[in-house]
């Protein structure tokens, strides 16, 4: 895609993540099995990886301007906030899919959809190693409809709310690095360290969860609902539940003339 990086600035991406001290990385949600972390995440940020933070954001940049150029025009019209950070999966680990009990999630809060459609936000994932995603293509399939392409490196994927998805499993020799971005209008819309959940119903037909887990899994509950668009809940990593002032700060505010220029 026109605007993308260069494979020599995905390698040097990919290089910059690789060298990050392991207790830097988080455990992501769906990322556990057998007690042991197979799928991390970075969102935040200490003092010494500001410039790190900033690499992440530059190679970003110019993914979020083409995608939101040729796809969703509407939001360069406006200011916009974004987020950034970086997933790695382990060798072998398994599907996000498995380690959400075969659960599907969407990144944003349910409320996001009753936004007008051109204030919806949206998800980016920018592949460094190509990765399988696994999504359903409406809310109202089963799940013999899941689909799950691969992403292939130096691509992207871009969805709304609207998109049940989860990250599929690495089948390689080496940690799979990949970027991703919430590109929200409003600041507090961005979700840290949430994902809201849907299981299938004994019709495998998707369907809210009404459980809330942390990163250390709890026995959750499943009280079926017959209504068409389900609230489901979220699901709760506790390491990041709020942004602190200094964080806050660092979210990007950006207008369409930045957006044109970058």
């Amino acid at each position: 895609t026109t605007g993308f990086p260069s494979e020599k600035a995905c390698s040097d991406m990919k290089d910059m993540l690789v060298n990050v001290n392991e207790r830097n990385w988080e455990t992501l949600t769906g990322g556990k099995f057998k007690g042991k972390a197979h799928r991390k995440y970075k969102m935040k940020f200490n003092r010494k990886e500001k410039a790190l933070e900033e690499e992440i954001k530059a190679f970003m940049s110019p993914v979020i301007s083409a995608i939101l150029e040729k796809h969703h025009p509407y939001f360069l019209q406006k200011k916009y906030h974004t987020k950034v950070g970086a997933i790695k999966s382990l060798p072998g680990a398994e599907s996000q899919y498995e380690g959400h009990g075969y659960k599907l999630h969407s990144d944003y809060s349910h409320e996001m959809l009753k936004k007008p459609f051109h204030d919806q936000p949206l998800s980016i994932i920018f592949a460094l190693d190509s990765f399988e995603f696994i999504y359903l293509p409406d809310g109202c399939s089963s799940e013999k409809s899941l689909e799950t392409p691969i992403v292939e490196r130096g691509q992207a994927v871009v969805f709304t709310n609207k998109c049940l998805h989860s990250g599929g499993k690495n089948d390689s020799n080496s940690d799979a690095y990949r970027l991703f971005a919430y590109v929200t209008r409003v600041r507090s819309d961005i979700p840290i360290g949430e994902v809201t959940r849907f299981y299938w119903d004994s019709n495998r037909n998707i369907i809210r969860d009404e459980g809330i887990e942390s990163c250390s899994p709890t026995q959750s509950s499943k009280d079926k609902v017959n209504d068409k668009n389900p609230a489901p809940a979220k699901e709760t990593d506790t390491t990041e539940q709020t942004i602190d002032e200094e964080e806050e700060g660092e979210l990007k505010e950006t207008t369409a003339e930045d957006a044109t220029a970058a």
